[in-house]
C-alpha cells in the first residue's frame, strides 16, 4: 500500500500527442517513381512498390494521428479525474472538520 502511479497529464501527455502529430505530418507519400517504358517489368515493379510504400505511409500517419487524438482524450480524462478526486477529498475533510 502507499504505492501509486504518477501521471503528469498536464505536460507529459500533450507532449506525446504533439510528437505523434509531428510524426503523422512527416509521413507523406513517396515521390512518384521515375517514368519508364510501361512494357518493362522493372517499371511496373517499381510503380507497384511505390504504391505499397504510399499505402504503408498512409497507414502509419493515420495511426500516429489516432494516437495523438487518444492521448489528448486521456489527458483530458486524467485532469478531470484528478480534479474530481481533489474536490471529493476536500469535501470529506470539511465534513470531518466541520
Amino acid at each position: 500500500m502507499g504505492e501509486h502511479i504518477t501521471v503528469d497529464a498536464a505536460q507529459g501527455l500533450p507532449v506525446l500527442a504533439a510528437r505523434c502529430d509531428t510524426a503523422s505530418s512527416a509521413l507523406c507519400a513517396p515521390t512518384p517513381a521515375a517514368g519508364g517504358p510501361l512494357d518493362q517489368a522493372t517499371t511496373v515493379a517499381v510503380s507497384e512498390i511505390h504504391q505499397l510504400v504510399g499505402s504503408a505511409l498512409a497507414a502509419f500517419a493515420g495511426r500516429a494521428s489516432d494516437t495523438a487524438s487518444a492521448t489528448r482524450a486521456a489527458a483530458t480524462s486524467y485532469i478531470g479525474t484528478d480534479g474530481d478526486a481533489g474536490n471529493n477529498i476536500a469535501a470529506i475533510g470539511q465534513t470531518i472538520g466541520g
